[in-house]
């Protein structure tokens, strides 16, 4: 059993043919793989979503309809969620401290992943700065990308 945590950069390439849309329906395609989101990656989709609308790369029809088929692969159990908690705020907060150069939502995936460390989940993202923290703090990644 194969676990994979994604970004935000990563699940949005499952809405959107761009570079790296292939490896990340591979991933989701594979019965023995298991997808794992950060509560906040869907509001972070959805905002990512509504920029693409504001820039006209996709229309506000076009982002009802990737927010129903994501809600839809959610409801199926496409994708596995680790809750917002303390723990998650509180390793936050800590890796901020230690690493000045993180923005917020770094950390704040990094946090996440860091309550699924043991399950050995390969961090999958296409946002270079988050892959080497993550690279750093023991995790396998992949960048859908290369």
């Amino acid at each position: 059993m194969a676990y994979f945590f994604f970004d935000t950069t990563a699940l949005a390439k499952r809405y959107s043919l761009e570079l790296g849309t292939h490896k990340i329906n591979e991933i989701l395609n594979e019965k023995k793989s298991h997808v794992v989101l950060a509560e906040c990656t869907v509001t972070e989709l959805f905002s990512t979503l509504n920029k693409k609308v504001r820039r006209a790369d996709i229309t506000r029809d076009d982002f009802y309809t990737i927010v129903y088929k994501f809600e839809s692969e959610m409801e199926h159990g496409l994708f596995q969620f680790i809750d917002m908690t303390p723990t998650v705020i509180k390793n936050s907060k800590l890796l901020l401290l230690q690493h000045s150069f993180l923005r917020y939502a770094t950390a704040l995936q990094l946090a996440y992943a860091i309550e699924i460390f043991a399950l050995k989940p390969t961090i999958v993202a296409s946002d270079i700065h988050f892959l080497d923290i993550c690279k750093i703090s023991g995790f396998k990644i992949l960048n859908p990308e290369k």
